[in-house]
């Protein structure tokens, strides 16, 4: 049985530029294999981390507060 690897990075928007890049490079080097990546980010606080293949979902607050 082929596993799968899920690598989560939390708070990218704390990330330096040379971190984003190579996260970035990452993304792509493992592209077409079982691997998930799952990064956080807040949006309003860094330019967003966009690469190929990669799906956006956005959340809503969850309180008004």
């Amino acid at each position: 049985m082929r596993r799968a690897t899920v690598l989560s990075v939390d708070d990218v928007h704390w990330a330096d530029a040379e971190s984003r890049t190579a996260l970035s490079a990452l993304v792509h080097r493992v592209e077409g294999m079982r691997v998930l990546v799952v990064t956080t980010e807040r949006p309003l606080e860094a330019s967003p981390l966009v690469v190929p293949a990669t799906r956006t979902l956005e959340l809503r607050p969850l309180s008004s507060h």
